[in-house]
C-alpha cells in the first residue's frame, strides 16, 4: 500500500534528520490535522514553509530568503503519488545544498 503524503514528506525529512542539523538547519514540526502538515525548516540562508496535503498528495515547498524575506524557490500544487512528493523534496533539497555553497 501506497504511504500518504504526509507519511511520505515526514519519512523524507526524518531520513534527512541529520544532515539538515550538519547545514545548519532546525525543523519545526507546526503539526498535523485534518490531513494537512506544516513544517517550517529555519537555516542560515533561508527559511522554508513545507505544507504538505494527503488529498491529490499536494505538497507546498516556498523557500525564502531569510535577510529580504523574497520567496527564492517555489514548488507547489499536486504530486499525484508518493513518488511524486519525494521527486519534489529532492528538487528543493539539491536546489537548498547548491545556495549554500
Amino acid at each position: 500500500m501506497e504511504k500518504t503524503a504526509i507519511e511520505t514528506c515526514t519519512s523524507w525529512l526524518d531520513s534527512r534528520e541529520s544532515e539538515m542539523h550538519a547545514s545548519g538547519i532546525e525543523v519545526d514540526r507546526k503539526g498535523e490535522a485534518d490531513g494537512k502538515a506544516a513544517f517550517w525548516l529555519y537555516g542560515p540562508k533561508h527559511l522554508v514553509d513545507v505544507c504538505v496535503w494527503d488529498h491529490a498528495f499536494c505538497l507546498d515547498v516556498l523557500a525564502f530568503d531569510a535577510k529580504t524575506n523574497e520567496m527564492v524557490f517555489c514548488e507547489a500544487g499536486s504530486c499525484e503519488t508518493s513518488q511524486g512528493v519525494t521527486e519534489r523534496l529532492q528538487r528543493f533539497w539539491t536546489w537548498y545544498v547548491s545556495q549554500q555553497a
